[in-house]
């Protein structure tokens, strides 16, 4: 009878586990993987609340790939700041997803008009939804290709600006959170 119970409860508990999983599956990622050694928020999922941890998650983790390639650490410029967060935010609310904005603004562009002055400039876009967003995700995304990766250990780069916004660039299924994140680079 005991082993009866057991596998009744155990049977239970499976069918309970999937049937919320829909509605608690990013939630229950985030619980069980951890933040990145050093990295405070690295594996939060998207929150508009959240945006100063993300956006530090962001910096730390570039760090950490720049210290382990023998490369100083970025600064946080508010010019690239102020340029990234307003293209996370364009992305999302005039839904598109490119470097070129729908009036044909290019990055460099938009990196001048907020101030910037520096030589050189460079960008990074990315978005995702729910556990796919968090700021170890993105990051993670961007050093597995060549492009982005090759901007995040640019020895001439030596600033950056990160933007988050919430508003998905393509209509989201089942209520999961998104995140547009932009790394502008400047040296």
């Amino acid at each position: 009878m005991p082993a009866f119970r057991i596998r009744h409860a155990f049977v239970l508990v499976f069918i309970a586990c999937a049937l919320l999983w829909p509605a608690a599956g990013d939630t229950v990622t985030a619980f069980v993987t951890p933040d990145r050694e050093g990295c405070p928020h690295s594996s939060d999922l998207p929150d508009r609340g959240g945006r100063l941890e993300a956006s530090s998650a962001v910096l730390c983790l570039l760090n950490q790939h720049r210290a382990s390639h023998g490369l100083p650490a970025l600064v946080k410029d508010p010019h690239l700041q102020a340029a990234a967060q307003a293209h996370a935010e364009d992305m999302g609310r005039r839904n598109y997803h490119a470097h070129r904005d729908p009036d044909g603004v290019e990055p460099d562009q938009r990196i001048r008009r907020a101030g910037f002055e520096g030589r050189t400039t460079g960008e990074n876009i990315a978005w995702g939804v729910g556990i796919d967003a968090a700021a170890a995700r993105i990051v993670d995304a961007w050093m597995d290709s060549p492009g982005h990766r090759a901007n995040i250990l640019r020895p001439s780069f030596d600033r950056v600006g990160t933007g988050i916004g919430y508003d998905a660039p393509e209509r989201v299924q089942g209520g999961l959170s998104p995140g547009v994140y932009v790394n502008n680079f400047g040296g």
